[in-house]
């Protein structure tokens, strides 16, 4: 049996498990909040609240049956202007159509149109028809719809399939007879729906109404994201040969360019002609034949004739330089292009970036302590609030921009002059101080510094201080 996706059995099937499910129930809205995407919200009490989602993004109209649904946005528009007017009576199928009728108390009507790519979801009151995906198809349709029994007549199966296209085809022994393609048909009514794989079949075990539900709304719902990834893949694939495309036409180019300019030595070799045959030069000519003296051999120099002899030979070395220049630079394009064309990176992607640990702090030592001095304002809050102790000792330019310094102290540890005029040293050559003679330095054991929320990166606040006056470190 070939998949059901997007029959006249699969309407069928859905539009009785709707019929069961939905009936009594009334529209309290119908929007979208997107072009691919239609909401039917149903409401039965205050507490119950069921949803029919209409999706149109994977060129096929997939119904599905979500418990819970996203917030609606502030942008989502209304459909159809029926909202808490219309209570559901009933829900069937358009026989042998692709067509869910759903069919509304207020006598207006509702069309779910599995048509493929051309799908749409209609309504259709006393002389209007609108459209969500205005689908002239489908309008036609519903504006001209009539019976459409099987059609039994036939002489073989083919062309009972050709003439019930929309039918499943199975596997069918013996000859075509209308008998046998009636007990077919009678064979499809009585099965029940299966998902299996990426399939959605007729079994002859036919499951609960409420579990064949969930059985379609799953199989939509995975091929809706087969589809998505599936599409992404392309796009991405699609990016990339275009983007090598492009590197390999701007290498092709570089190449081209670069072989020009070194098979190219002309505008040396003219500039030394001229400077070698300067007594030999008319003024008046635009072109003139010179001896190359490295070589002995005649070669044709053009000249500007509003220029001196002097001024044409520097207007070449000129040239020369810049073709040295330009040789210079296509060499390290071309070098950049052949290692992107390696390892691309095709334009809206992320280049993924190891994520970086480097440390807060720089680190000195002196007379066996450790001292660190932040980096960054922000790693000056990291330095305090993660790498330093109560007992360590902090340090700061006074009243100006600066690092934060901290002497690792352990307990009962007794702090040198020697220390702290290091310390302070370095506190100051971090600082905006560092071009001052004598700079003031602030410092505290590190228990005195408070920081709360509302402050600044780098900024604290001290319970109690000293200063010291101290040359900046060199």
């Amino acid at each position: 049996m070939k998949s059901l996706h997007q029959s006249a059995i699969l309407a069928r099937i859905l539009g009785e498990l709707m019929h069961s499910r939905y009936t009594d129930y009334w529209i309290h809205s119908l929007y979208s909040n997107s072009k691919t995407e239609l909401v039917l919200e149903l409401k039965k009490s205050k507490q119950e609240l069921k949803y029919i989602v209409f999706n149109f993004a994977a060129d096929n109209l997939l119904i599905l049956l979500p418990e819970h649904i996203r917030k609606r946005s502030r942008l989502a528009q209304d459909h159809f202007n029926i909202q808490n007017e219309a209570q559901i009576s009933s829900i069937e199928n358009v026989e042998n159509e692709r067509i869910i009728q759903i069919n509304l108390s207020n006598s207006s009507k509702m069309f779910i149109c599995l048509f493929g790519r051309r799908s749409d979801v209609l309504l259709k009151t006393e002389g209007d028809i609108q459209s969500f995906r205005n689908s002239k198809n489908a309008i036609n349709l519903i504006e001209n719809l009539s019976p459409n029994p099987i059609n039994f007549n036939m002489k073989d199966w083919d062309l009972f399939w050709e003439s019930n296209r929309f039918l499943p085809q199975g596997k069918i022994s013996g000859t075509y007879s209308p008998q046998n393609a009636q007990h077919y048909i009678d064979g499809l009514k009585n099965a029940g729906l299966v998902r299996s794989e990426n399939r959605l079949s007729l079994s002859p075990k036919s499951l609960g109404k409420i579990e064949q539900l969930i059985e379609i709304h799953e199989f939509n719902l995975n091929f809706l994201k087969r589809f998505t990834q599936e599409r992404r893949a392309k796009e991405e694939e699609s990016r990339r040969i275009k983007h090598l495309k492009n590197i390999n036409q701007r290498l092709a180019a570089a190449k081209n360019k670069l072989m020009g300019l070194e098979k190219s030595n002309r505008f040396m070799q003219w500039g030394d002609v001229i400077i070698s045959n300067l007594s030999q030069i008319d003024p008046t000519l635009k072109v003139q034949q010179l001896t190359d003296w490295t070589t002995q051999e005649l070669i044709e120099v053009p000249l500007n004739t509003d220029k001196s002899p002097v001024e044409n030979a520097n207007r070449y070395y000129q040239k020369a330089k810049n073709a040295h220049k330009e040789i210079s630079f296509l060499k390290a394009k071309i070098d950049v292009l052949e290692k992107e064309i390696k390892n691309p990176i095709v334009p809206g992607q992320k280049a993924i970036k190891e994520k970086q640990t480097a440390s807060p702090y720089y680190s000195f030592e002196f007379e066996g302590f450790e001292i660190r001095v932040g980096k960054s304002a922000t790693a000056n809050d990291e330095l305090i609030k993660f790498h330093s102790h109560k007992n360590d000792l902090w340090l700061h330019a006074k009243d100006v921009p600066g690092s934060h310094v901290i002497v690792r102290m352990a307990n009962n540890q007794k702090l040198s002059n020697a220390l702290l005029e290091y310390a302070a040293s370095l506190a100051a050559k971090y600082s905006k101080s560092k071009g001052q003679t004598l700079a003031a330095v602030s410092y505290t054991p590190r228990k005195y510094v408070r920081k709360n929320k509302k402050m600044l990166p780098g900024q604290v606040r001290l319970e109690k201080e000293e200063t010291i006056l101290i040359k900046p470190a060199d």
